[in-house]
């Protein structure tokens, strides 16, 4: 019987497929091998996997007969237990744990979204995750905002909550990566630099954000707004006529973050709603980068001290607390950006949570039926 395996819709760029990756990854150090099962394609996750020895099977499902693929899937080797990665993830979880008798376990990873954040097929799937909830082993979450949302929309189970963990060997203060990057950019060390890593979704709130930075760039005529993340491309719409936008830079998805975070004088989340544990908030504080974050999910936890935290869909208050950080001077920045480095070294490193899925596996794979 091989190692666990984790069951993921996509390994593209993404908080959840960047997390199911590190634990993967981190446990193959550990010499513990898992099999990653992504349904869809190896995204930009799936080669890193393998670099790092871990088992990756990549279905390709797309629209095509899931279950049937899945059928024929069940014949590969039998794992000790599994664990579904989000809703897809989960349902997928949950077919081969009944085929192959063996434990199965969910995580998820957002809060609840009656509107399957904007996609009636998603809608479906969380429907039938709430129906079949009583089913899996355990539930985990990287939130506790995300487990009392999802217990008040009528989830049953046994709950769990691991937050994410974070690699701080590689997000980190990086005085020469961060030179360089902003330099690409045309920015000088007397630029101010705040960004967010975040897809183009509503759920990320890019037009408040906009909203926000009319009133920064005014302030600040030295700023400039960084944005990376799937569709956040040279020609996207909603950037036609934004304010300021000659000190707007639309970036794309990034293929080295730590040197995107530890670029920025401050981080910003402006999410409208759907987050449980954002990863761009922990990779930016790991880089010693405070942050502004809206209220949503557990980015009040995270945060802490180190940065501001402001009521979501309120561009002015985010608008507020981004021009109070870059009002700061250089140092009182420092300050703030090394308190969030060490609260992630105290208590998200990936180390730290590793040791947290490693428990969980045993309890997973250990308990009786």
């Amino acid at each position: 019987m091989a190692e666990f395996m984790h069951v993921i819709t996509s390994l593209v760029a993404g908080g959840a497929e960047a997390m199911v990756s590190k634990v993967a990854m981190e446990r193959a150090r550990r010499g513990r091998m898992d099999t990653v099962l992504c349904l869809g394609g190896p995204g930009i996750w799936g080669p890193r996997l393998q670099a790092a020895g871990v088992p990756v099977v990549c279905l390709d499902l797309g629209a095509r007969r899931p279950l049937a693929t899945l059928a024929a899937f069940r014949g590969a080797t039998r794992p000790a237990a599994i664990l579904g990665w989000m809703y897809h993830g989960n349902l997928a979880a949950y077919a081969l744990g009944r085929a192959w008798g063996v434990p199965f376990a969910w995580n998820i990873r957002a809060t609840w979204d009656p509107g399957g954040f904007g996609k009636g097929a998603t809608r479906t799937v969380m429907e039938l995750n709430r129906i079949l909830s009583a089913s899996p082993r355990r539930i985990l979450s990287n939130s506790h905002e995300a487990v009392r949302d999802h217990k008040a929309a009528g989830f049953a189970g046994a709950w769990d909550v691991i937050p994410n963990g974070f690699e701080l060997e590689r997000f980190r203060p990086d005085p020469a990566a961060r030179a360089a990057f902003r330099a690409s950019l045309g920015l000088g060390d007397a630029d101010l630099a705040l960004g967010m890593a975040a897809r183009l979704h509503p759920m990320k709130d890019h037009a408040g954000l906009l909203r926000a930075w009319e009133h920064v760039g005014e302030a600040h005529p030295r700023a400039h707004l960084l944005l990376a993340g799937t569709g956040l491309t040279p020609g996207a719409p909603l950037f036609e006529d934004a304010p300021w936008r000659d000190r707007i830079h639309l970036l794309g998805e990034q293929g080295d973050m730590p040197a995107f975070q530890a670029s920025l004088d401050v981080a910003v989340l402006s999410s409208a709603y759907g987050e449980a544990f954002p990863n761009a908030l922990g990779e930016a504080l790991a880089c010693g980068v405070p942050c502004v974050a809206t209220d949503v999910g557990d980015s009040r936890e995270i945060v802490g001290r180190a940065g501001r935290v402001v009521p979501p869909r309120d561009p002015g208050a985010l608008a507020a607390a981004l021009e109070e950080i870059l009002g700061l001077g250089r140092e009182e920045r420092a300050a703030l950006g090394e308190a969030g480095r060490q609260r992630m070294r105290a208590r998200y490193s990936i180390q730290a949570v590793g040791d947290l899925y490693q428990a969980f596996f045993e309890e997973l794979s250990g308990s009786p039926r």
